[in-house]
Formats: structure tokens, sequence, C-alpha cells
């Protein structure tokens, strides 16, 4: 059984801007957009980065290390985190987004 179902049901990729401060990370080999379904109420989110991005993105989390993390989606913020540590893997887990019902609108119905 899988826990977790990719969002992207529209064929066109999503924009996807994930910034820190006034540094932006667009990842150039996209990324995928998944919810939890094992989760009904405030279900977490994960962005999976690409391969070919991960390294580019390990060296801009680092410097961002204790500041906030922005993730806008159609250039709508979804979610603010503040970066722990240097994220070295590709997915990045996203608890109790706020605003975590623009994803599933998204993923139905593409960009406004």
């Amino acid at each position: 059984m899988a826990l977790f179902a990719p969002l992207a049901a529209t064929a066109d990729t999503l924009p996807v801007q994930i910034s820190i401060g006034e540094l932006a990370f667009a990842p150039v080999g996209g990324i995928t957009l998944q919810k939890n379904l094992r989760t009904m109420s405030t279900p977490p989110y994960g962005v999976i980065i690409a391969a070919e991005d991960i390294a580019a993105f390990s060296l801009f989390t680092a410097a961002g290390v204790g500041q906030m993390m922005d993730i806008s989606v159609c250039g709508q913020a979804v979610v603010s985190a503040t970066v722990q540590a240097e994220i070295t893997t590709p997915y990045i887990s996203i608890h109790n987004a706020p605003k975590g019902g623009l994803l599933d609108d998204f993923s139905e119905h593409g960009c406004p």
C-alpha cells in the first residue's frame, strides 16, 4: 500500500520557487509534490527535488541554516519553515502547511 501519492494531476509542470531571505532556488530538474494519504487532518506534504539539483540545493540550505525558507507554488506561498540544518536529501517534509489546500487545487487545476 502506497503511503504517498504524487499531487501532480495536471500535465503541466507547476512552477516552484524556494527562497531563503534574498536568495532564491528554482530547481532546474523540477520537483515532485506528494501528499501523505495516511493522515486525513492537516496532511503532511512532501517536495522531492530532482537528482541533478540536490548538490546545489544542499549548498543553498547550508547557507540558510537558522533562517526562514519559503516555498511558493504558482507564485503563491504555501509554507514557511525555519531551516534547521543543511538539507542533503531530495525530500523536504512539510507538516501542518496552513495553505496546503492550495497544493491540491494547483495539482488538480494548474495555476490560476
